[in-house]
């Protein structure tokens, strides 16, 4: 006998399950029991995931679906071993902000030949231990097949599928008689993302939809798979005429030649034809107008028993789904997690009038039955009501703010955006909050009775987030009226830096010329005149003396200005138990490579924070370069640095402006060359005994390029603030990036 062999089972499962996907592969054909133990870690997670093809001109080509599918439908074993199945579109996520509103999610044109959702039936007949289910830019047949198909009467599994996350899919034609009719579907997790509560074809003058055989691409320079801008790859369409049907049938039967036991396979699969037909773009124009609300109310209500968690994040028309009040009239005796996200711009923005506040009425109700809830995410206007409460309903309130006071962990509130960036409560009649505004002081009387009443109130709070348009005054305090809270996460998200303006001092030229990127990278940004900006004392005795006050004096908010900084408050109120903080916002963030002065008084709080651990920050990097906007050519750069094969670094650097700019390239944007300037510019503000914990600290730094798209570089530093090690670039959208977030996701 081998040692290998002499070795029990466990030991040899807790090896393999660390190897890579390659590693494993390679050490299951080594022997039978090798095999038998790494086959469920290989097939543990599926993807369902088309491809472009650049010979057929094909771009969304079933192939890689198929080749699953066929294994999976053949091989009840390996199909036994899945537990986590995805299926998504190879393209990345649409713009929240321009395009999804403005786009189809039906595709009829997408995986739509009857022998591929015939193996997918067939496939989900051995899928019997499936524990997640996610969709995800989903193909709309293979959304209805798989749906239709996991959460049907028919059904055969060892146990139901406990997580569900749709996002960015269409809803519509799930729903048939025969389909979730009194069944049980036993769910846990319900994620709700990116998607209409109404049907898809509310408004069809000009849609924008994923197709194939279609002639006119809106595509942005460089591959697919490198970046894509947003403006999304999609193909603007009329609705689905049968030449795209015909062009999509002869790509599918070649793609069918190379797979002829198919054939025989799916015979005995009935009701679908082996050809496309249009008649689920047609059934969708009669399809009743609030569908998806249906199916996502019968999934959960037939899952109140089991559900431990619902989310609805950035859903259009999402107060479809609070204001039919379906919700807040059911009991879930398991629920710890109820969220209502990013209800932040006109499209998800609840409308306050039609809309009764959390602590008010059906939903004040619904509070008092689960008072076990520990994650609570919600419209930050829409908690308080502006009109004076009678004396039972105030009284039911008190009670139900204590119990969340007790049990409540992680706390999510938002607001909608104000793309000029977040003003002070009163800063002019133009903005929203002022009471000047039309609605204005209703709006600001509910956030202040939330921050006032509500609160205060809240004593166990781990995790804290803040996002969209809150005026920054009333962020900081509510950070200093959960002062008595473990809060070990504050997340704080809007347009402007949350910390501070670091441009505060700037000319207006200047800032404005930083505002549209105007600014040429080789342009300095000190500044001088410093006097009469208030910071906090570096004295131990005065800044001890200064956070006893903080914790012990009674909560009075001050409102424009409050009365610290973000980082102050964070200091004074919460720097026992703070390890993680993320501040996204780039109007008034650092300039990395040329810091104004006021940088170092905005980030000199942190130094205060012993316990940090994790940093995420946004940095302003220009890229105007002898007058051209150099964005495509960074993203090129930061991944050919990436990439073993490339030359991009080995670029010579002459007189001429091309390679200069090469020059430039390598000397500011190579990403060791950024990861030091992270650091150099973070470590002599930060805690000394935080950077001196064991395994460093790790930041994030974030840089925007071109309107939205946000990357990443994670730098670990060490003690003496160095660069430990360090990943990226990387792209909101980068595919390992999206699988950790999906894998790490909390509360699902």
């Amino acid at each position: 006998m081998s040692r290998l062999e002499a070795l029990p089972d466990e030991l040899l499962n807790h090896v393999f399950e660390k190897l890579s996907e390659a590693e494993q592969y390679n050490t299951a054909l080594t022997s039978w029991r090798c095999y038998h133990l790494i086959v469920p870690h290989l097939y543990r997670t599926v993807e369902l995931k088309d491809c472009e093809n650049p010979a057929t001109r094909d771009q969304h080509d079933d192939t890689p679906i198929i080749r699953i599918l066929l294994v999976l439908a053949k091989n009840a074993y390996l199909a036994s071993k899945v537990q986590n199945l995805t299926h998504k579109c190879h393209y990345p996520l649409p713009d929240p902000f321009e395009d999804l509103p403005a786009m189809s999610l039906s595709g009829p044109t997408l995986s739509c030949d009857g022998r591929t959702l015939k193996l997918l039936r067939l496939a989900i007949q051995n899928l019997v231990n499936v524990q997640t289910l996610r969709i995800i830019l989903g193909h709309h047949n293979i959304t209805i097949g798989l749906l239709q198909g996991f959460f049907g009467q028919t059904r055969n599994c060892h146990r139901p599928v406990a997580r569900l996350w749709l996002e960015t899919c269409c809803l519509e034609g799930v729903l048939k008689p025969s389909v979730l009719d009194g069944y049980i579907a036993g769910l846990e997790s319900v994620r709700i993302r990116r998607l209409r509560a109404r049907g898809e074809y509310s408004d069809v003058s000009d849609t924008t939809e994923l197709g194939r055989g279609c002639e006119e691409e809106l595509r942005t320079a460089g591959d697919d798979e490198r970046y894509r801008s947003y403006t999304i790859s999609a193909i603007r369409v009329a609705r689905s005429t049968a030449g795209y049907f015909r062009q999509a049938n002869a790509w599918d039967d070649a793609i069918y030649s190379r797979f002829p036991e198919v054939e025989e396979l799916v015979e005995s699969v009935s009701e679908l034809t082996n050809r496309a037909v249009e008649t689920a773009s047609q059934n969708k124009l009669n399809s009743i107008e609030e569908e998806p609300v249906r199916l996502v109310c019968q999934l959960v209500t037939s899952s109140s028993s089991t559900l431990r968690s619902l989310t609805l994040d950035w859903v259009l028309d999402g107060m479809l789904f609070i204001r039919n009040h379906w919700v807040s009239l059911l009991n879930f005796p398991n629920l710890r997690a109820f969220q209502v996200r990013n209800a932040i711009v006109k499209d998800t923005r609840f409308c306050p009038e039609s809309v009764t506040s959390l602590l008010d009425g059906c939903w004040l109700a619904f509070l008092e039955r689960h008072p076990q809830i520990q994650c609570l995410a919600w419209p930050l206007e829409s908690f308080c009501s502006h009109l004076a409460p009678s004396a039972s309903l105030s009284s039911k309130a008190k009670g139900v703010v204590a119990i969340l006071g007790r049990n409540l962990k992680e706390l999510r509130i938002d607001a909608d955006i104000i793309f000029r960036g977040e003003p002070s409560t009163d800063q002019t009649r133009h903005n929203p909050w002022s009471p000047q505004f039309p609605g204005g002081s209703e709006s600001r009387l509910r956030r202040h009775l939330f921050i006032e009443h509500v609160a205060p109130h809240l004593s166990t709070l781990e995790v804290l987030k803040i996002e969209g348009g809150i005026p920054f005054d009333e962020r900081c305090e509510i950070v200093r009226a959960v002062r008595f809270s473990p809060l070990q996460k504050l997340v704080v998200i809007g347009v402007s830096f949350p910390p501070g303006d670091t441009w505060a001092l700037l000319p207006p030229n200047f800032r404005q010329a930083l505002l549209f990127d105007q600014v040429d990278i080789r342009d300095g940004m000190h500044t001088d005149n410093l006097e009469g900006l208030p910071t906090l004392s570096d004295n131990r005795d005065q800044w001890e003396s200064l956070r006893s006050e903080a914790l012990s004096a009674p909560f009075v908010p001050t409102y424009n200005p409050s009365r610290y900084s973000m980082l102050e408050t964070v200091a004074l109120c919460h720097a026992a138990t703070i390890k993680s903080l993320k501040f996204c916002g780039f109007r008034g963030a650092p300039v990395l490579h040329s810091p104004t002065d006021l940088t170092s008084i905005v980030l000199a709080p942190l130094r205060h924070l012993h316990n940090l651990q994790h940093l995420t920050m946004a940095f302003c990097i220009p890229t105007l370069f002898e007058g051209s906007y150099r964005q495509e050519q960074i993203r090129s750069y930061w991944l050919d640095a990436q990439s073993s094969t490339s030359t991009a670094l080995a670029m010579p650097a002459d007189a001429d402006v091309e390679n200069a700019w090469a020059k430039i390239l390598a000397e500011r944007f190579a990403p060791a060359k950024l990861a030091k300037k992270v650091v150099n510019l973070l470590a002599p503000h930060l805690s000394r005994t935080a950077m001196a914990r064991q395994g460093g600290m790790v930041i994030r730094a974030l840089f925007l390029l071109g309107a939205h798209d946000i990357y990443e570089l994670k730098v670990r530093m060490g003690s003496r603030g160095e660069v430990g090690s360090y990943m990226g670039p990387r792209a909101e959208y980068n595919a390992e990036k999206v699988r950790e977030k999906l894998e790490k996701r909390a509360w699902f």
